[in-house]
């Protein structure tokens, strides 16, 4: 298909040929869904929330009109309207016929939305309550999220041990284990710990399986490398006779 072979301008257009006419088709939820995917892939925000709001207003089958809501709190998110996002979340994890899969995967995006928004309190309310009562992708996420906003409050040596914590229930090397390290590194740093904070760097950098991770972890063992040049630099005595 030319959505596999990235030719979007072509896939978008023969999707549109299916959705276009008013007779409605077995394929217009699909087309629809896939048109909305591809405008928010180019950027194009509003065109793709109002794809996926047509596709909320005609789609016949619960699943679709779920899909629907998590592309329009996406299009909100990538917006900046969080509390639109949460608006349509929340209806989410209202809807009778949501799985427990769609509400918590939900749940997590409104404490996301909180985060952003600056109500850290009323975030670590939301992930504590959805890692309480979840041991799984979204208990681990959301224990990344609670070790984030204790560091983001200053909490570093609660972020630590929140780190630690999601280590010992979520064993597995995941992306949100390896994320929450990286707050343990600023920790570290924050808290004057910097050979233990390069050490978490380094073992990000030789060990992660995930490309941002690496990266981010390269940026900031680069930043305090560069920190500790400037600080030697500064401490050396100036010896060229003039006193």
């Amino acid at each position: 298909s030319y959505k596999a072979l990235n030719r979007l301008d072509l896939a978008l257009r023969d999707y549109q040929a299916v959705y276009s006419p008013t007779v409605r088709n077995p394929f217009t939820s699909t087309a629809l869904l896939e048109a909305a995917e591809i405008k928010f892939e180019q950027l194009d925000y509003g065109a793709s929330l109002k794809l996926y709001q047509e596709l909320r207003a005609t789609a016949d089958a619960q699943q679709n009109r779920i899909q629907a809501d998590f592309g329009i709190a996406k299009c909100y998110k990538a917006m900046g309207d969080y509390r639109q996002a949460m608006a349509v979340l929340e209806g989410i994890t209202t809807n009778p016929e949501a799985t427990l899969y769609a509400v918590n995967k939900a749940k997590v995006e409104i404490g996301e939305c909180q985060y952003y928004l600056g109500d850290l309190d009323g975030a670590l309310r939301t992930f504590s309550e959805i890692e309480a009562e979840n041991k799984d992708q979204f208990g681990e996420q959301s224990q990344y999220w609670i070790t984030q906003i204790l560091y983001d409050k200053g909490q570093y040596e609660a972020a630590k041990d929140a780190a630690l914590y999601l280590k010992q229930t979520y064993p597995s090397d995941s992306y949100w284990r390896a994320k929450a390290f990286l707050v343990v590194a600023d920790a570290d740093y924050a808290l004057g710990n910097t050979f233990q904070a390069k050490g978490v760097l380094e073992s990000l950098i030789n060990e992660a399986p995930f490309d941002d991770i690496k990266q981010q972890a390269r940026e900031k063992l680069d930043k305090i490398l560069e920190e500790e040049r400037q600080a030697e630099g500064a401490s050396v005595p100036n010896n060229d006779g003039n006193n």
